[in-house]
């Protein structure tokens, strides 16, 4: 909603299309199941009603802890200093991973979310992206978003990574 209200806002554009990457798709499926967002009502008012999921992690409400995809160092590092770096598989990136980030993956559920989409056809459309041999997020995460939300489209990429 931030970045969104920026893009808006701070630089006087129309926000037509909201793509998010890996995790990062999960702050675009909380904003577009938002209860002041209405397609309906905003489609004059440059409302965004289009959506892109690039590889993106389905959570189930029964997932395990976050917390154990991480090694006892990363976790001791964790509770020594309240973060730990994590370096990217791809590229020379690393990241930060604090408590804050890891206690707001336990909060955050993707059956929350798709069930405020299927309660009604708000006009909204979905795009999933994924790569066949993606190694970091299942493809099966793709085919759980096709089958749970509407007005969505899959495609699977062959042969491609995360």
């Amino acid at each position: 909603t931030t970045v969104v209200n920026f893009v808006k806002s701070g630089l006087g554009c129309k926000v037509g299309c909201i793509i998010g990457h890996s995790q990062g798709f999960s702050a675009v499926l909380q904003y577009a199941t938002r209860s002041d967002l209405t397609i309906e009502s905003d489609l004059e008012n440059d409302c965004c009603k289009y959506f892109v999921n690039l590889a993106g992690r389905y959570s189930d409400p029964d997932e395990e802890d976050p917390i154990n995809k991480f090694s006892i160092e990363q976790r001791e590092e964790l509770k020594r200093q309240g973060y730990f770096q994590i370096k990217s598989l791809f590229g020379d990136r690393s990241f930060m991973v604090t408590k804050d980030r890891i206690e707001a993956r336990k909060v955050y559920k993707t059956s929350v979310y798709l069930t405020k989409l299927k309660q009604t056809d708000n006009g909204m459309k979905f795009l999933t992206l994924h790569g066949s041999a993606d190694t970091v997020v299942p493809v099966d995460c793709a085919k759980r978003f096709h089958n749970e939300i509407i007005n969505h489209s899959l495609r699977i990429i062959e042969g491609a990574d995360h």
